[in-house]
């Protein structure tokens, strides 16, 4: 049997405890194989977007910072309201929100070569089966330390243009227990 492989490493994935931020920010940084250009990291913030539309991910208006190779952004997570109509859904809204963030950065690598994911966040190791995947990552070294955010990172004014339109685009979009609960009460 061959070793797993997997498209980059990724520190965080799932982790069994995490700090929150304020208003329940959760911080992630990227480490792109090369430096993105203007146009790359357009491409990668937006297939970001695109994959939270309609997902426990909300993203932030926040702007992502970036430095070199590295970039940095928060986002927080879509709670369902309260009520027994909802119940489910807040039972599973963490297990739909990583499994969000494992397809939003799919897609990004998918847009733009990844050398790492960290999810600044994680306060323990993951669990399950995203647990392979941090051991695969933590065989191959430890996380690479990112740059000094406070003083290397600048904003993309493009960036900025291009998610504010996929968010706007999306504002009408159905939130993800309502897609969650509809399909429920579809099945036979």
């Amino acid at each position: 049997m061959t070793a797993p492989r997997y498209p980059f490493r990724f520190y965080g994935v799932r982790p069994r405890d995490w700090r929150e931020g304020a208003d329940t920010a959760m911080r992630y940084e990227l480490a792109f194989a090369q430096d993105p250009d203007g146009p790359a990291r357009i491409a990668a913030a937006v297939a970001f977007e695109r994959a939270a539309v309609s997902s426990p991910i909300l993203t932030a208006p926040a702007p992502w910072t970036w430095a070199g190779r590295w970039a940095s952004f928060v986002v927080g997570v879509g709670m369902p309201p309260e009520g027994p109509a909802y119940e489910l859904a807040r039972r599973v809204v963490w297990d739909r929100y990583f499994n969000a963030i494992e397809e939003a950065m799919h897609l990004v690598a998918d847009a733009v070569a990844l050398d790492q994911v960290v999810f600044v966040n994680a306060a323990a190791p993951s669990k399950g089966a995203a647990a392979r995947w941090e051991q695969w990552s933590l065989a191959q070294g430890p996380a690479t330390a990112g740059p000094a955010w406070d003083q290397d990172a600048t904003v993309d004014a493009g960036v900025e243009a291009a998610r504010a339109a996929v968010r706007t685009s999306a504002a009408d979009a159905t939130p993800w227990w309502d897609r969650m609960l509809e399909t429920l009460t579809t099945l036979p």
